[in-house]
């Protein structure tokens, strides 16, 4: 099926959301385990043990929102309510990710809430990032995206 070519808004703003996906996965990349081992006073072995772990849950966790974006059929599309759910989610995850009120906790939950809020960031990045670059195999053909 030969679609019209994309006009310039349309990529501009599909670059524009790139940007704003990767903004946020590289402030977390750059700046969430200083963050937890200089401010919050984690253990670095902790944080290399998670960030491996959670890693690790990629390598399933990828796939499986691969075969949940190409399955749904909404009115939006395939793609579309996933990257909006995920951005969404993703936001109120990243946020939290950096409250200053977690370093309040307790030793133990403190640890238990680093682990689960980056393994949060990480679930809630891959809803927007796997539907959102499938995406654009959807509104574009081969020529236009060489």
């Amino acid at each position: 099926m030969h679609q019209p070519p994309l006009g310039k808004l349309e990529k501009y703003g599909y670059g524009i959301g790139a940007l704003g996906e990767g903004l946020a996965f590289n402030l977390v990349n750059s700046f969430f385990m200083i963050f937890c081992t200089d401010t919050l006073g984690i253990s670095a072995s902790f944080m290399a043990i998670l960030f491996f772990a959670a890693r690790l849950w990629d390598a399933f966790n990828d796939p499986m929102m691969g075969v949940f974006s190409e399955n749904i059929k909404t009115k939006w599309g395939k793609h579309r309510p996933w990257v909006a759910l995920g951005a969404v989610t993703n936001a109120i995850v990243l946020v939290f990710m950096f409250f200053p009120g977690v370093s309040q906790l307790g030793s133990l939950a403190l640890y238990v809430a680093v682990a689960v809020l980056y393994t949060l960031f990480g679930m809630t990045y891959t809803v927007i990032d796997v539907p959102f670059y499938a995406y654009a195999a959807s509104f574009t053909d081969m020529k236009e995206r060489d």
